[in-house]
């Protein structure tokens, strides 16, 4: 499994909205590929204007085709919420609880 980690600081008290955003426009677009396997995103207690989003995929290869396909897409329609850029990490996940979440295991 992979996940995909946007790191955002939205304008003052924009936080909520961005999330509402990335669940009504970002989510349906991810949700095309196949491969993709949950998003979840986060505003932080401590930094209130703070908003982690987390993509997993099945995949680093299905991440990659959504990141060539769509990514600059869904980036623009998050940039009205947002205070600067975002930073996007990847990452090999290889353990997660969620029952949607198994990486597959290796062979």
């Amino acid at each position: 499994m992979y996940a995909r980690i946007l790191e955002m600081k939205t304008k003052r008290g924009q936080a909520r909205a961005l999330c509402t955003t990335i669940e009504q426009k970002g989510l349906p677009i991810l949700g095309k590929y196949p491969g993709f396997v949950e998003e979840i995103h986060m505003i932080s207690e401590e930094m209130p204007d703070s908003v982690l989003a987390i993509s997993l995929w099945q995949d680093k290869e299905a991440a990659e085709k959504y990141r060539i396909e769509s990514y600059a897409t869904v980036a623009e329609i998050y940039q009205p919420f947002l205070d600067g850029g975002i930073h996007v990490r990847g990452y090999d996940v290889p353990f997660a609880s969620a029952s949607k979440a198994r990486p597959a295991k290796a062979s």
